[in-house]
């Protein structure tokens, strides 16, 4: 299953505590974390490259700058990577949970699904989860029912991760792909055309609004009568 911007808070809304003030406040600390957020790979990895001009040695191993990093593997659909990295973070207690969620994630996208819906049941079971770790638990949970041929269940599983964070526009963007997803293997196709199309609007410099552009330049059923 493909992947895409995982990060939604989750992925990127976590300030950087052991850093110093005036780096968070940095423009480009900013810019990485809007690129990230909306998986603009192209921006994200140039504000990435600025950043490890300007941190010195002890910065760049800090756990929440090693999180960034992996959430770039990410956004760049490089899931092997970025399963490694967030498994380097197992000690970071203070970002377990967005950490659990990432590890989560990409098990799910490597098709491990026995291991990414048990991190989800035990990321979701984690007392004090934030809405954003919780959302981007329930979308895996979403991606595996899909996997696993449980179309109701995966749309449903859609619309309450999209109901945790209803002005997120990443978690709103990646929950409109996958009801793409399911609906298109339901044969709602209408539904499924204006569900990728959200995509293309809210993250339209992603990779999940490119392969939603790649989805609807497909033609649609009827037209092979």
């Amino acid at each position: 299953m493909i992947g895409g911007e995982l990060l939604v808070g989750i992925w990127v809304t976590v300030a950087l505590f052991g850093l110093a003030a005036l780096r968070w406040r940095d423009r480009s600390w900013r810019q990485l974390t809007h690129a990230l957020a909306h998986g603009d790979v192209e921006r994200a990895e140039r504000h990435w490259r600025e950043l490890q001009t300007r941190l010195g040695p002890r910065e760049l191993e800090h756990p929440q700058v090693r999180y960034y990093e992996a959430g770039l593997l990410a956004i760049r659909e490089d899931w092997q990577a970025a399963l490694a990295a967030s498994d380097e973070l197992g000690e970071w207690r203070e970002g377990a949970h967005v950490v659990a969620a990432l590890r989560a994630r990409c098990l799910a996208e490597l098709g491990r699904a026995e291991e990414a819906m048990a991190a989800v049941a035990d990321g979701l079971a984690a007392p004090e989860l934030t809405p954003a770790a919780r959302a981007a638990l329930k979308v895996t949970g979403a991606i595996v029912q899909l996997q696993r041929r449980e179309f109701v269940r995966a749309l449903a599983t859609l619309d309450d991760a999209a109901a945790t964070l209803p002005a997120q526009t990443a978690v709103q963007s990646t929950c409109s792909f996958y009801r793409g997803e399911v609906l298109r293997a339901l044969g709602r196709h209408d539904e499924a055309r204006q569900a990728w199309e959200r995509t293309v609007t809210l993250v339209p410099r992603s990779r999940r609004a490119a392969h939603a552009r790649e989805r609807l330049a497909q033609p649609p059923p009827d037209a092979y009568r």
